[in-house]
């Protein structure tokens, strides 16, 4: 009986051994949603989004901008911690996109899913974004 449960108890830390070791990634990378954009006065060329983020496990990594066909999508990557305690209340942060490299107008749209976010106008001297009507 001894020899049974000596067994059984060698072979049930195998498993948890085994199963502990083929951990999830403890960071992801997403794309978080961008709530509101704008230009703030007195910005030079800058356009300010604000990003949407779930809870506390999540901090900023990178952002993208791409312009194609008079359409810039803006892109906010934020890195997702896995393996933290966190709280669970919304946290909004602000996102700086520059604005140097355009032109013209553009249908400013969220990468993370498609959203339009308004129009903006860039020419030599100003800037100006109309939001979307909602």
């Amino acid at each position: 009986m001894i020899t049974i449960l000596k067994y059984s108890i060698s072979l049930l830390t195998i498993l948890f051994t085994s199963y502990g070791m083929a951990e999830y990634p403890k960071t992801r990378i997403e794309t978080m949603p961008l709530v509101d954009v704008g230009v703030p006065t007195g910005a030079d060329d800058d356009l300010l989004a604000v990003a949407q983020y779930p809870n506390g496990c999540v901090e900023r990594w990178s952002r993208v901008k791409e312009s194609k066909n008079n359409t810039l999508v803006l892109v906010h990557l934020a890195k997702v911690y896995r393996d933290r305690v966190c709280t669970r209340a919304v946290e909004y942060r602000e996102i700086e996109f520059d604005t140097d490299s355009l032109s013209g107008t553009y249908r400013v749209v969220d990468g993370h899913d498609g959203t339009l976010l308004g129009e903006l106008d860039v020419d030599e001297s100003t800037v100006d974004f109309a939001p979307a009507v909602q």
